[in-house]
């Protein structure tokens, strides 16, 4: 009875294996980015149509598994090619027109061949060659992806950059050298890459083998040295724990006992009173106080003697000591051994204590006409307006002595001779006092 009833299961097991393969079916179209998805989708969708086995069902047959599998958006898509009024021979292409001379009312069947055609045409507009292009160059090896994934991403951003001879009649692809190119600049590792530059011009398969063994290698090292990092960790542990054994043993301060790192809660000594001290936290044998001793008095007389230094200079003297809190002063005969204070002999002159006499002295200050040193500024306000005064008539009387005081006043570097034009021109005023010696001024006026 139970052979029976497990025979009877083993076919419906197997049944249900076989049916995995049609209930499998590939998923619907996504329009969203359709140049890209629909050459994917009718991949899937030939190869599904292979295995199931329905390859082989009429055309009509065919068509309408194309449009079911197509979904919402793809049927759509479908419509807008082929428009049909709902009915089964409209929309599969069966009452499709072909005449012919010999029969006029003739008709055909429409191919899933040309259903398929007709969508390439649609969804696979013209590409921007330049752009995917771009694309193929702008991918390079990341950090910690394999070749495989790498060499994957070139091979299919490459079947968009059609390159291949732009003759006619030629043809000839450029696939392989463009891809080898394309491996060696892209490559993560530059030690791989500086090995791929070696100037062998290698072919494309040479380029992918050389890479795939450097890929496998440089597993094989990550391999020995994680071994040999763990060997190394092992050791450093053993040599850890005979250092830890070599060390002294730690012994508790409060009750003598070896220390561990719970210690802290079972320490015996914890709540236990010194018998020697009186105080709680540790045991007799462990106090730290050191025996009281009978303090010894002594006299003094508030003094020291201390040794004073300064750079080079060594002296012992005398330290007074008081009660208060005061800054240490040094006496003078300290500081004069100490050569902090120098006794210095001066000579005091006697000053004049008459205007007579300190004029006779100082004459050279007092006679003729002095410089200081630098030269004097004269700042203008803003706004100025520079003046021109109308020159004003000498008396003849006063010609001669203006010419001579004008002179010593030029020998002397007080004024300077001007014989070009200026923007200031002012008026020269003589005062006549004491034998015709004359006193000039400038009267300035500033708008």
């Amino acid at each position: 009875m139970v052979n029976g009833s497990m025979q009877n299961l083993f076919p419906i097991k197997l049944l249900k294996f076989a049916d995995d393969g049609q209930n499998r079916t590939p998923r619907a179209l996504d329009c969203a980015n359709i140049a890209t998805e629909w050459p994917k989708w009718k991949q899937n969708f030939l190869v599904w149509m292979i295995a199931t086995g329905k390859n082989k069902n009429a055309e009509k047959d065919k068509i309408a598994t194309f449009i079911w599998l197509l979904g919402e958006q793809g049927t759509t898509i479908y419509n807008t090619l082929y428009p049909n009024d709902g009915s089964e021979n409209s929309m599969l292409g069966v009452d499709i027109p072909a005449p012919t001379i010999t029969n006029p009312n003739e008709k055909t069947q429409r191919t899933l061949q040309e259903v398929l055609v007709k969508f390439d045409n649609h969804c696979v507009p013209l590409r921007n060659v330049a752009m995917e292009s771009y694309k193929f160059n702008m991918i390079f090896q990341k950090q910690y992806q394999s070749f495989a994934e790498f060499e994957t991403e070139l091979r299919k951003q490459m079947q968009y950059c059609a390159y291949k001879c732009s003759s006619t009649t030629c043809q000839a692809t450029f696939d392989e050298r463009m891809l080898r190119d394309r491996i060696i600049v892209g490559v993560y590792d530059k030690k791989l890459q500086l090995k791929l530059l070696d100037g062998r011009n290698e072919s494309l398969a040479d380029v992918i083998d050389k890479c795939k063994v450097f890929e496998i290698a440089h597993q094989h090292k990550n391999i020995l040295d994680d071994k040999s990092s763990t060997v190394a960790s092992i050791a450093s542990d053993i040599q850890a724990n005979i250092n830890a054994l070599d060390q002294p043993k730690r012994v508790c301060f409060n009750c003598g006992q070896l220390w561990q790192k719970e210690h802290v809660l079972i320490c015996k000594a914890k709540y236990a009173m010194c018998r020697k001290c009186t105080k709680k936290g540790h045991f007799a044998v462990m106090c730290r106080q050191m025996d009281k001793k009978p303090h010894q008095t002594q006299s003094s007389n508030g003094k020291i003697n201390l040794n004073k230094q300064t750079v080079g200079t060594l002296l012992w003297s005398d330290i007074t000591v008081v009660s208060n809190e005061f800054e240490p002063i040094l006496g003078l005969y300290t500081c004069v051994e100490l050569g902090i204070v120098k006794r210095a002999d001066i000579d005091v002159i006697s000053l004049p204590h008459s205007t007579e006499s300190f004029l006779e002295q100082y004459k050279d200050v007092f006679t003729g006409c002095g410089k200081f040193p630098g030269e004097y500024k004269i700042y203008l306000k803003e706004n100025s307006k520079p003046v021109v005064h109308y020159r004003k008539r000498i008396p003849h009387a006063l010609l001669s002595p203006l010419k001579i005081e004008l002179d010593k006043m030029l020998q002397g570097g007080i004024i300077s001779r001007v014989d070009y034009p200026t923007d200031w021109l002012l008026t020269l005023q003589l005062d006549n006092y004491q034998g015709f010696e004359q006193k000039s001024k400038l009267l300035h006026s500033n708008k």
